[in-house]
């Protein structure tokens, strides 16, 4: 807004200079003209021969000529400086609107209906989010693939994929005197004599009621 405001400034200070100018050249064509018929005059009143008194017409006639060209060409810069002021003034007057329109604070309507987009695209953003989830299988433990029963193109029904745990879970009888330093969550260290090998997990369950057998469960993995 501000470039379209100087603008129009420089056209208004352009349109007085372009006026000024045209006075100037009408004020000088004028002035020639009068000179010119006031040296015929003054040939006339001083007995000159007939050729300078031809000279002193025809030099007339060219003044007339230049004054009639100068006043068209006034009148053309004339318009061409009032229509830089009024392109100047409309371009001022669509900066200004645009500013206004930036500025002025959106409506209960048209905030309604961003709330409503709004909705709309969290609503979008859902449905696919659900879609790309129902689109993974997930295992609900971690384990080993065991059979494929579905292949590309195939109907999504019976059990497509077969899997089985590589985890186990041991239950192992404490001693009351034992009990008060188990807690669930605790590392728990299994040896397993059928591969001579130490397998680590952690307690997941304790029966107290049970104490020669409060180790519910410990979850070793190899």
């Amino acid at each position: 807004m501000t470039s379209a405001q100087r603008n129009l400034t420089d056209a208004k200070a352009s349109y007085t200079t372009t006026i000024a100018q045209s006075a100037l050249s009408l004020k000088q064509a004028k002035q020639i003209l009068a000179d010119a018929h006031q040296q015929l005059a003054d040939d006339r009143d001083a007995g000159a021969p007939s050729s300078v008194k031809s000279q002193d017409k025809d030099a007339i006639t060219q003044a007339e000529q230049s004054l009639t060209s100068t006043k068209l060409q006034i009148a053309s810069n004339n318009r061409q400086a009032k229509s830089q002021i009024a392109s100047a003034q409309l371009a001022l007057d669509a900066a200004q609107r645009g500013y206004t329109s930036a500025t002025t604070p959106a409506d209960a309507a048209t905030i309604a209906a961003d709330q409503v987009a709004i909705s709309d695209a969290q609503d979008a953003l859902k449905s696919a989010q659900d879609a790309l989830d129902a689109a993974s299988l997930k295992a609900p433990v971690d384990g080993r693939i065991t059979a494929v029963n579905i292949k590309v193109g195939d109907d999504a029904t019976g059990t497509a994929i077969e899997l089985q745990s590589t985890q186990m879970a041991v239950t192992i009888a404490v001693g009351e005197s034992d009990i008060l330093s188990i807690k669930n969550g605790q590392t728990a260290n299994v040896d397993v004599s059928a591969t001579g090998t130490t397998a680590t997990g952690k307690v997941i369950s304790i029966d107290r009621l049970r104490p020669l057998q409060a180790l519910r469960a410990a979850s070793p993995t190899t």
